[in-house]
């Protein structure tokens, strides 16, 4: 879009204070080509502001600042009290993110660990040159270094939402300032994203019973894997050249590796690739298997530190030269059904299955957690070969714990166990 012509007849400032009010008459280019006629406007102009819709990621809560507005008074919901975003105006010597860092340690007391820029927007583009640049800024309980409460001329109350509250009163509308809810859906757009548990060393399990029995559960353990210790059976989901991943990778593979691993006594040097080389030793002269293929090896030192009995690689993803790494959702299946199998021929009575296929396979949680359940009940419901007693399945992420946590609500012969 190219600027168009604007002429400026006049300007005279109506009201020099705080605020300044500006009259200007103007004409512009029309999109037909044609100029305007001269027009009069008001002009009020305040400056800029930074904004921060502030998140404490450790305790899972976002902070918001109570003040009373005067001109909010007659139609807020509050009276004139109205919760907003930490936010002020610009100083002409400082930047938006300094403005930002002084401004909420100056309302909240905290300093700004992170700021993720939102938007940038006018605030009331008919009225005002006032632009908003809008952040939401992480904050920790460790970092709080001040009171709060702004300067003299303020008086501010902050108040702690838990996370999930707040994204169900976003839903329901319930705020008014609308730098809260611009950032407030960004962050929700990210929410899927964000890990399930901030502390890696915490899991928490929520389970489901099976046609109204508690000898039989399916369920979601959350977070790291590292951070569950009472699970019989792991699952390790590979490509179908059973390659772990390297010591130091982020992915499950690497975790089951290294720790499984036997360690000099300092805890750190590997002496023995203890579950690779089960691995490749199980794979014996093969270059790679069939996908869905399944092939067993101890837990090494994961027996001592987490209580893990057995490892079940499966091949889950097929690796093809040239074409790179594909599966199929019937592979998946099928993938769940002989891991349960083989869980259940070693008399093992749990087994924890990760997102299988959701990384390099390509396929997104939703697509997947359906078709991890619905086998999971369908072993259950064959007697013969259920000698498991809990089928878990791991969520890294709030947003694989909330689509697995529906699709178990959802089906048919599960509900929540007391």
């Amino acid at each position: 879009m190219h600027a168009k012509r604007v002429i400026i007849s006049g300007t005279r400032r109506l009201l020099d204070d705080f605020f300044k009010v500006d009259e200007v008459r103007f004409s512009h280019e029309r999109f037909d080509g044609s100029m305007s006629k001269e027009q009069r406007r008001l002009v009020l102009e305040r400056g800029d502001a930074a904004a921060a819709l502030l998140v404490d990621p450790d305790r899972r809560k976002v902070i918001l600042v109570n003040q009373f507005r005067l001109p909010t008074r007659e139609k807020s919901a509050g009276g004139g009290w109205i919760l907003e975003a930490a936010a002020g105006m610009m100083r002409d010597d400082e930047s938006a993110e300094q403005c930002l860092i002084r401004e909420v340690h100056e309302e909240t007391g905290y300093q700004v660990t992170r700021a993720d820029p939102v938007a940038t927007f006018f605030a009331s583009p008919g009225g005002t040159t006032e632009r908003i640049f809008l952040y939401c800024a992480e904050v920790r309980r460790a970092n709080k270094t001040g009171q709060g409460g702004g300067d003299e001329s303020e008086d501010i109350e902050l108040v702690e939402i838990d996370l999930e509250d707040f994204f169900a009163r976003l839903t329901a509308r319930q705020f008014q300032d609308p730098k809260i809810i611009i950032a407030g859906q960004w962050l929700r757009d990210r929410r899927a994203k964000m890990p399930a548990e901030t502390d890696t060393n915490q899991s928490r399990t929520y389970v489901f019973s099976f046609e109204g029995t508690d000898d039989r559960i399916i369920g979601i353990k959350t977070g790291n894997i590292l951070a569950i210790r009472d699970v019989e059976v792991w699952v390790n989901s590979e490509n179908t050249d059973m390659m772990m991943d390297r010591f130091f990778g982020h992915s499950i593979s690497a975790a089951i590796r290294s720790h499984g691993a036997q360690k000099h006594e300092n805890g750190i040097s590997i002496i023995r690739d203890t579950i690779g080389e089960e691995l490749a030793a199980e794979m014996g002269r093969r270059r790679f298997v069939m996908p869905a293929t399944v092939l067993q090896t101890s837990a090494g030192e994961l027996a001592k530190t987490h209580n893990v009995k057995r490892v079940l690689h499966v091949a889950a993803v097929k690796g093809s030269l040239g074409a790179g790494l594909s599966t199929t959702l019937d592979t998946i299946d099928t993938c769940v059904d002989n891991v349960l199998a083989v869980a259940s021929a070693g008399r093992f009575r749990s087994i924890l299955i990760p997102m299988l296929a959701t990384g390099q396979g390509g396929f997104h949680v939703k697509d997947v957690a359906p078709r991890l359940v619905e086998r999971a009940l369908a072993h259950f419901k064959d007697a013969s070969k259920a000698k498991l007693r809990s089928i878990y399945f791991l969520a890294y992420s709030l947003g694989d714990k909330d689509i697995l946590e529906d699709t178990m609500l959802a089906a048919p012969g599960l509900r929540p166990a007391t």
